[in-house]
């Protein structure tokens, strides 16, 4: 599975427009930004292959976040009976 996500951000790097900048986040019971707004190439797909070498033990459930300017704080999982949208 991790094979098809890492070759769908590589994609969506290849798309970017040149005035496009994204940034790239990992989050588990931690956040960490892993790459600042950039619209540099080689440097978004170094982070993407970062997300996967940062380990393995990534959480399988979904967490609400808030962004505040005092950074991400990761609020509760959501229950299975909660809609995400």
């Amino acid at each position: 599975m991790w094979g098809r996500i890492r070759k769908a951000a590589e994609t969506f790097i290849k798309q970017l427009l040149p005035n496009d900048r994204i940034m790239v986040v990992s989050f588990n019971e931690k956040v960490q930004f892993v790459c600042d707004f950039t619209s540099d190439h080689a440097e978004l797909k170094r982070a993407v292959t970062v997300l996967k070498t940062r380990g393995s033990a990534h959480q399988q459930h979904l967490r609400q976040y808030t962004i505040t300017p005092d950074g991400v704080t990761l609020g509760d999982q959501f229950a299975a009976s909660q809609s995400l949208l």
